[in-house]
Order: C-alpha cells, then structure tokens, then sequence
C-alpha cells in the first residue's frame, strides 16, 4: 500500500501532505519550499496503519495461547470476550483501510490510524493482558538469572579447573628442577670459598700497591700529611671494600641455606605454592593499614605504583601484614630502608610481584651501610623488573656494583642515586657488561661532598670511566 505521487510538475516523489485549498497531494520537499504557510494536512502512511494492525493482532493471540504456558490468569470467558472484541475492531479498521485505498480516500488514513491507536491503548489498559505481560516479564527474569547462574557456576568451575592445573604444573616443574637447583647451590658455595681466596690474595696485593703508592708520593716530596691522608683514606675505601665483600659472602652463603632449606620443604610438601593477591585485597590491605593518611580509599590497578615510606609506622606495618605475592604493577618504591630488616628481605625475596615496570630502593634515606644484606635479594629480582632499577643512599664497594650492574644490563635505565662508590681503585667489571643494553645509567648525587666528594677526589670519576670504558 503506497501514498499518492507527488502533484507538483514531474515530481515522483511519494506525497507526505495534503494542501486544503489546492486540493493536491504534495511531498515534503514541495511542502517546504512553496507551501509552508497553506493550511495542510499530513498524511499517515497505510503500512503503519497495517502494521500495527498485526502488533495488535499478535498480542491477542499470544494472549489466547498463554493458559498453555503460564495457565489461567482469569476466567475462560474473559479470554472469549477478549478475542472477540480485538478480532471485531481488527476485522473492522482493516476493512476500512482497503476501501480508502482502494478509492483514494487517503486522508481517511489519519482517522484510521486514530483508531488503531486507540485500540492498543484499550489492549495496554486491559486487565487480562496486564496480567498476562506481569506474569511473562516475572517468568523471563527468573530465566535469565537462572541463567546467569548457571553460567556463574560453569564460570567459576572452570576457573577453579584451570588454576588448578596451573598449580600441579608449576609444582611439577619445580620438582623436576630440584636436583638442578642442588647442584647449583653446591656449585655457588664451592665458588664463593674460591671467590674468598681470590680476594684475600688480591686485598694483599692492594696493600702493597698502597705502600708502593706511599713510598712514590713521599719521593716526590709531596707533603707528608697530604701524602698520609690520601693513603688512610684510600685504604679505609679497600677496608671497606673488603668488609663489604666478606659481608656479600656471608649474606649469599646465608641465602644459599636458606635456598637449601627451601628446597628440602618443596620436597617435603610439593602442594607448597606462593598465592597471590588480587588487586582487590591489596587495596583492602593498604586501607586497612591506613598507608594512605588523606581518608580516601585505595583502588590497587595493573597500572599503579605502590609506594612505601618505611618512617611511617603504618607504611611497615602493611609490610610485614604481606603474606601473599603482590600483582603485577607499574612499579615499586620502597623509601628510608632502617638499616638490616628481615621483613623487608622476605618481601623481596618472596612476596615481590612477578613482573614491575620499576624498583626504587631507599630513597629519602640517610647513607646506609647494608647493602650487604639485601644484595642476593636485589640481584634476583631482576628478571622481575623490566625496565630499570634505581639504588638510594647505599656506601656500594666495588664488587656489588659490578654483581648489580651485571644482573641488569638488559633493562633500558640502572641508577646508583647518591651513593658513596668505592673507587679509589679502576674498578675491574671483568666483562660483566658484555652485551648490555643499558640506554642510561645514572649517577646524580654520587659526587657530592657528603658522598664520593668528585670535586677533591676527581681520580675517583676518572677511574669509573677507565672502568667503563675497559668494557
């Protein structure tokens, strides 16, 4: 069923208006731009009349069939006298809707459209279909969270499957690893007794170096004090550098124990494993320690930082609650180290997430001389931190600069940030930066008087660039 052409010249578009005094069927287009202003009637379209039409007739036989599915809403001859009402008006309004077509009476379309109208309103206030759509809106909703909850059910069960297998998989590999990982602590124990001989031998060899270095200033009649300082000075750094080495080589050969006994465990319960907390339970941790002391809560993301400063009570407090690995994150800052401390050591060693963009240690700290204590923590963290680690306010000798540098010349940055080096000697890398892949490696404040003091100790930078530039 289509709408009259439009009147206006050799226009084939379909007519939308009626224009009372030209008696002429118009389109849109004519309507705006010549009669704006005549006084119009707009024509309403026989397909939405017969359209609707079938809506109508639809809802009375959904309504006719529902005592087969929801049973009866109300007596059988109010069904009767449901059908037989809309049937009526239906069979009448399609009755009229083909004579006006069929004789052109296109503005009895308007009227007709009224009716149809009408007829749905009487449908939508009618009490048999209220209860009817009340009924199958009720009976649909429980379907869908039925639904839903079958679906959470499979969801979670599946979840749990796979997690599991996860679980039984690493468990597996870790004991087929056991005896690898024997041999390997059997082998670094071996190589740090020979590693201990070496330096011993080659911290003699220093000492006569210092004497040679001593006897050679005083011939060139250098001042006697000048040249006394410098020698104590240089040997307190070698002293240093040695204690902090023998110091390396008891907190590794205590991590190698602690690594042995770690395995023995493994072996004894190999249903062991480290869980890890959701970001959810991070966050209710952080609130629940009040790390944060603006009121607000902590929402813990992939994308956030986690900083702690280790002055505040509460910031040490969250630390030692950890007892799960922390998610993955953008990165970690772990500020004002208090010297040697077990809880930190752990949250290194196990509770560290698997993968951070960046680790900053110690910042806003004081010079600390325990960088013995956290380095077999440190250097292992590395596969766990992808782009760069930054070192706070350490005395650093030059054994773990090299150990450091060496385990991460793969990442883009590595900074020792107002640390004290020990350099009153070439520092030897010994290769240890063969293919690195640093794109910066930061020094700020290592030079100041408080720390190295390069403006009256520039043989210091010179040797750390003769270092580097050996590799």
């Amino acid at each position: 069923m289509k709408l009259p052409i439009c009147e206006i010249g050799s226009c084939q578009n379909k007519s939308q208006d009626y224009i009372v005094d030209k008696e002429a069927y118009v389109c849109h287009t004519h309507k705006v731009a010549k009669y704006s202003s005549e006084d119009s009637i707009h024509l309403a379209s026989p397909d939405s009349v017969e359209l609707l039409l079938k809506v109508i007739d639809q809802c009375r036989e959904e309504v006719l069939v529902s005592p087969k599915t929801l049973g009866y809403l109300a007596p059988e001859s109010e069904y009767n006298i449901f059908n037989t009402t809309i049937q009526e008006a239906v069979g009448h309004i399609s009755s009229s809707l083909e004579a006006a077509v069929r004789t052109r009476q296109f503005l009895k379309l308007k009227d007709l459209l009224q009716e149809v109208k009408e007829l749905k309103d009487f449908i939508m206030d009618d009490q048999l279909f209220i209860k009817h759509s009340t009924v199958k809106s009720w009976n649909d909703a429980f379907a869908v969270v039925e639904n839903c909850r079958k679906e959470c059910f499979t969801c979670n069960e599946r979840t749990w499957r796979v997690r599991k297998d996860r679980i039984i998989e690493e468990i597996s590999e870790l004991i087929k690893k056991l005896p690898e990982e024997k041999t390997i602590v059997k082998a670094s124990k071996e190589e740090l007794k020979e590693q201990d001989k070496y330096n011993i031998q080659d911290f003699k060899t220093q000492k006569e170096r210092y004497k040679e270095k001593k006897e050679g200033m005083i011939s060139t009649q250098l001042p006697l004090k000048q040249a006394e300082s410098t020698f104590e000075k240089d040997a307190e750094e070698t002293d240093y550098e040695i204690s902090s080495f023998s110091e390396d080589i008891k907190s590794e050969s205590e991590d190698l124990s602690e690594s042995s006994e770690g395995i023995e465990e493994l072996e004894q319960n190999p249903a062991c494993s480290i869980q890890t907390f959701s970001n959810d339970e991070v966050a209710g941790l952080l609130n629940e320690s009040e790390v944060y002391e603006n009121g607000r809560d902590i929402y813990f993301r992939q994308e956030a930082w986690l900083t702690l400063k280790l002055e505040k009570a509460n910031h040490l407090k969250f630390l030692t609650k950890v007892n799960k690995r922390i998610p993955d994150c953008e990165g970690i800052r772990i500020d004002t180290v208090p010297g040697e401390n077990e809880g930190i050591k752990t949250f290194l060693r196990v509770y560290f997430p698997k993968e951070v963009g960046w680790f900053y240690f110690n910042d806003d700290s004081d010079l600390r001389r325990c960088l013995s204590f956290y380095m077999k923590a440190l250097e292992t963290l590395s596969p766990k931190v992808e782009k760069g680690l930054g070192i706070y306010n350490f005395e650093v000798s030059q054994h773990q600069m090299r150990t450091l540098l060496a385990a991460y010349k793969h990442k883009s940055t590595f900074g020792l940030y107002f640390c004290k080096l020990a350099l009153s000697l070439v520092p030897d890398f010994g290769g240890a930066l063969q293919g690195s892949q640093l794109e910066g490696l930061s020094l700020i404040g290592c030079g100041d008087s408080a720390r190295g003091d390069w403006n009256n100790n520039p043989s210091h930078f010179e040797n750390l660039v003769k270092g580097l530039a050996k590799e």
